[in-house]
């Protein structure tokens, strides 16, 4: 376990973590976004977010009056896209999926999550503002 307050300790755990399982692709078009899953081995739910990459609020009462505070990655819209299991009809299953998400906004970034049935993330992929 790493304390999250240690800048070195959690940029060295990322440094040395296994890759995630499922490979993904985020890539923005004309249209919006185009996701890559490649074949997952079990159910998995495919997830999609956007979100703001930073806001800053001013406080005008309290004990932080006169501070502002900085937020980072608010998640603004999250929604399941798609659920690959045996028996279900997004594509066929075990196999790479290609999704057509929606437009993000200006100035927002998107990610694409790949969950296992207890939750567990096997995939991820980020597309920037």
């Amino acid at each position: 376990m790493v304390v999250g307050s240690r800048r070195p300790e959690i940029e060295a755990a990322v440094a040395h973590a296994a890759p995630l399982p499922v490979p993904v692709t985020l890539a923005r078009t004309q249209a919006g976004l185009t996701a890559d899953v490649a074949g997952a081995q079990g159910p998995v739910r495919v997830l999609f977010a956007a979100y703001d990459p930073q806001r800053a609020t001013d406080v005008g009462a309290g004990e932080d009056d006169g501070a502002r505070l900085r937020e980072y990655r608010i998640v603004r819209e999250t929604r399941t896209w798609a659920e690959l299991a045996p028996g279900l009809d997004a594509g066929v299953y075990g196999a790479p999926q290609r999704f057509t998400l929606p437009a993000i906004a200006p100035g927002q970034g998107a990610v694409v999550l790949v969950q296992s049935a207890d939750l567990r993330v096997l995939g991820a992929a980020d597309q920037p503002p």
